[in-house]
């Protein structure tokens, strides 16, 4: 099963670098003014991403992965500052989105040891690369996170791809969107020393109402024990 989903995804990542190549030679009619420098950059980065899907050893796909990722943000960011044309923008915007998809589908493996997710990693995910659906490959949501990659590949679907990102965002924060092997996220670990000194600070802030303590005794053990948290 998850042989075929990573030859259905990699089929999508084809399609998806050859149409940000069509975007850019046949739409615009380029005529090699200013454009011609997008096509440095746009052309490579597509032509590594089917390399990518096309290569066999993970290791390799997930380097070429990495290349056409880098440049395909500099496109990214050149067409931000108005120095591209808005097809150069959104060709740039599939193409980071298949590398990033590259990228999940042929990370090196690791422990076959079940990793717990956490939260700030997934928040991360989605903060940066959300409309691309990367914080569901990472919580295992695949087949969701597929319908988001494939939302970027039609440009007029692009604005409800950013939407359903930030509707997931929030979701995240709520805890309505967990892990998909239903594990949870891992929990913030807390030391024993602090654990500690905040079963003081609530006895000293007992002995403080009891009038054992005066107003600055209480302060100053108070601040002492703050400092060691």
């Amino acid at each position: 099963m998850e042989n075929k989903l990573s030859k259905i995804l990699k089929i999508i990542l084809i399609v998806a670098s050859i149409l940000a190549l069509v975007l850019q030679v046949i739409i615009e009619n380029i005529d090699y003014g200013i454009q011609a420098e997008a096509l440095l950059l746009l052309v490579p980065a597509a032509a590594l991403m089917i390399a990518a899907c096309c290569v066999n050893k993970r290791l390799v796909s997930f380097i070429l992965s990495i290349v056409c990722l880098a440049l395909a943000l500099v496109g990214l960011v050149l067409s931000l500052f108005g120095l591209f044309y808005v097809p150069c923008f959104v060709s740039a915007l599939l193409l980071m989105a298949c590398g990033i998809v590259c990228l999940i589908i042929n990370r090196p493996e690791g422990s076959k040891e079940p990793v717990q997710k956490t939260k700030l990693a997934a928040v991360a995910l989605n903060c940066a690369f959300g409309f691309a659906g990367a914080h569901r490959y990472y919580l295992g949501h695949k087949k969701i996170a597929i319908i988001q990659t494939c939302c970027l590949i039609i440009p007029l679907l692009i604005p409800i791809s950013m939407i359903w990102a930030l509707v997931d965002f929030f979701l995240i924060l709520a805890d309505k969107l967990l892990p998909a092997d239903g594990s949870g996220y891992k929990p913030i670990p807390v030391s024993v020393d602090n654990l500690a000194s905040v079963k003081v600070l609530e006895k000293l802030a007992a002995l403080h109402q009891q009038g054992v303590l005066t107003d600055e005794e209480f302060q100053q053990k108070k601040i002492e024990l703050l400092s060691r948290i």
